[in-house]
């Protein structure tokens, strides 16, 4: 399956990280070793402790479509978290 690419920049709410991540059954160490950071960053950017930065923001994209997830999936559930307020 070919991989789009978004051609309007989307920054991912704090709370679709772990709806995402949940759902794979993936724990915050392996996502975070997929990202290059450390789990605790990853934990934070959850939780909304942490700003979401653009640099942040691409690896939680690659991060995610590393776990199987299609562009379009990430976007369609980002935008249900949205409009549900960020809280689900």
């Amino acid at each position: 399956m070919e991989q789009k690419e978004l051609k309007i920049p989307v920054t991912l709410n704090h709370t679709t990280i772990g709806i995402l991540r949940k759902i794979k059954g993936v724990t915050a160490s392996q996502l975070a070793d997929r990202m290059f950071i450390h789990h605790s960053a990853l934990k934070k950017l959850e939780s909304g402790h942490a700003p979401i930065t653009d640099l942040m923001n691409v690896r939680l994209w690659k991060g995610l479509a590393g776990l199987g997830y299609s562009v379009e999936e990430i976007y369609v559930i980002n935008e249900f978290v949205e409009y549900k307020g960020g809280r689900c």
